[in-house]
């Protein structure tokens, strides 16, 4: 960011890494006390997916060799292959219904996560709402109107598309990672090793990375909310900027913010 630009909105915001995750974690459980059994019920059903979408390769495996072991014998006999209900036809009954329960549980996960994630964003937009109704009129003097607008409306929308997505798919990939390397040690040890050894390089290589972007992420934000809380000025006192006759000046800093947005973003996608 330039610095003219950090002159004319350095509001004082920190943009640091949190330092009291445990603590926010905590307050964050205890403000979903209502919900606990949704999330025992999302655990529950993220378990049992996980055990039917790793369950069923391994069944398709054995209807893959029950069908080649019937085309062989057919082939060898002379007659035609078919397949009949006590000859494969069940078995691959059994294959449709892991994989019915494996989109019914995946359906049910994903709307109760949803359904959480938006019960806790209107709570926190509730509380925040009755907070700033009780802020003294020096709060809004020292913080711009944009910047209160942003945290309150970017900031949870972020968090609960993390919430519906992020969590979720922590949760998922957890057991997949379980259930795959308990099948993997099962077929074979000294692959599982190898594979284990070159996904720890390749973690430590995207720590390596994310660690640099992330201060370009963190870069890109904060223009976010600066064009955000610029914008929003400019909108709410436009008849004012209009009066006076300062459209043209009022333009010059969006010109600026917008030019100090992009660099960040070309840091980071490069």
């Amino acid at each position: 960011m330039s610095e003219n630009t950090a002159e004319i909105y350095d509001d004082g915001m920190d943009f640091s890494s949190p330092n009291h995750m445990k603590r926010t974690l905590k307050r964050l459980w205890g403000s979903v006390n209502d919900q606990h059994a949704r999330l025992m019920v999302v655990l529950v059903s993220v378990i049992f997916y996980t055990l039917l979408s790793i369950a069923a390769p391994l069944y398709s495996a054995h209807i893959v060799d029950l069908l080649w072991e019937g085309i062989k014998e057919a082939a060898s006999g002379g007659a035609a292959f078919r397949i009949t209900w006590a000859q494969g036809g069940r078995d691959i009954m059994v294959l449709l219904l892991i994989y019915l329960a494996t989109a019914l549980f995946y359906t049910l996960q994903s709307f109760l996560m949803a359904s959480f994630a938006e019960k806790l964003s209107l709570r926190l937009r509730t509380e925040i709402s009755t907070k700033l109704n009780r802020m003294p009129l020096s709060y809004f003097d020292r913080n711009k109107t944009g910047a209160i607008l942003s945290r309150t409306t970017n900031d949870l929308d972020k968090m609960a598309e993390a919430l519906q997505t992020g969590l979720l798919k922590l949760f998922t990939a957890a057991g997949m990672v379980a259930g795959s390397l308990v099948v993997m040690f099962s077929f074979s040890v000294r692959l599982t090793l190898i594979f284990l050894f070159f996904t720890g390089l390749a973690m430590f290589s995207t720590k390596l990375a994310s660690a640099k972007t992330l201060k370009y992420a963190i870069e890109r934000q904060n223009c976010v909310s600066n064009v955000t809380a610029h914008v929003e000025e400019s909108y709410s006192g436009r008849v004012i900027i209009k009066a006076f006759s300062r459209s043209l000046p009022a333009l010059r800093p969006c010109t600026k913010l917008r030019k100090s947005w992009r660099p960040p973003p070309k840091k980071w996608i490069s």
